[in-house]
């Protein structure tokens, strides 16, 4: 379980390096694990605004055998990563899309796929 104090900044480059290869070996695990079409990077760490209470917001949107509030915790259990996912099946992302929803826009203008 990720602690408090979640990150430092003070370590810079060595810091975003050592989130980078974790969060594509979630990107990796999560592509075997589910039938993923998309994850998508955005919040403060896609800013590269860390600060020590900074968390890593994903949109993910797959085939997810659980309900909406549920889904997120089959992300969380798979990385030591402070992780905030947010996990959508393709068709609710593409309704959010389509109904202009002003966060997914912001996501999507802001984020960055892995």
């Amino acid at each position: 379980m990720p602690s408090l104090c979640r990150f430092d900044p003070g370590r810079g480059a060595a810091l975003y390096a050592e989130i980078e290869t974790k969060l594509e070996l979630l990107a990796r695990s999560l592509r075997q694990r589910y039938r993923i079409d998309r994850i998508i990077l955005h919040g403060s760490y896609a800013r590269r605004e860390v600060h020590e209470g900074s968390d890593i917001d994903l949109i993910v949107v797959g085939d997810f055998p659980l309900r909406f509030h549920e889904r997120p915790s089959l992300v969380r259990e798979m990385s030591d990563l402070p992780l905030e996912p947010l996990c959508y099946t393709p068709a609710e992302f593409a309704a959010l899309i389509n109904a202009g929803n002003p966060f997914i826009t912001d996501v999507l203008s802001e984020g960055r796929d892995l």
